[in-house]
């Protein structure tokens, strides 16, 4: 599993998996999907034939490793296409959940934290 992820072990990906993207597997849209979210919520129109724990896997063993999407694809029994699709996909969920971590602090706390020298600049 360390080879492919870079985690050292199944629960370890488990809790990462847990905690970041199962609250936002159910609002995926495929790249390049034509299916309207809310429709396919109503009526179940779309359905995913992979398991959104098993993409996030491809995606993780794509950035660790730097694998060739036909590549990958080959050991995974997936075609290029849909090993292209699900990167493209979940590197768009994870760029829009990062984005929601607060990098930076308050205002407040830089200031009472900040040094004397540069208190008065």
């Amino acid at each position: 599993f360390r080879y492919y992820t870079g985690l050292p072990n199944y629960e370890t990906f488990k809790v990462l998996y847990d905690c970041l993207f199962r609250p936002c597997i159910h609002n995926i849209s495929y790249y390049g999907s034509t299916v309207n979210r809310t429709a396919a919520r109503r009526t179940s129109v779309h359905r995913r034939s992979l398991d959104p724990e098993f993409e996030c896997f491809i995606l993780l063993s794509i950035l660790r490793r730097g694998f060739n999407q036909l590549d990958l694809g080959y050991r995974l029994g997936l075609s290029q296409p849909t090993v292209s699709r699900i990167w493209s996909t979940w590197l768009r969920v994870v760029h829009d959940r990062i984005v929601q971590i607060p990098i930076w602090l308050p205002r407040s706390v830089t200031d009472l934290r900040m040094p004397p020298p540069f208190q008065n600049s």
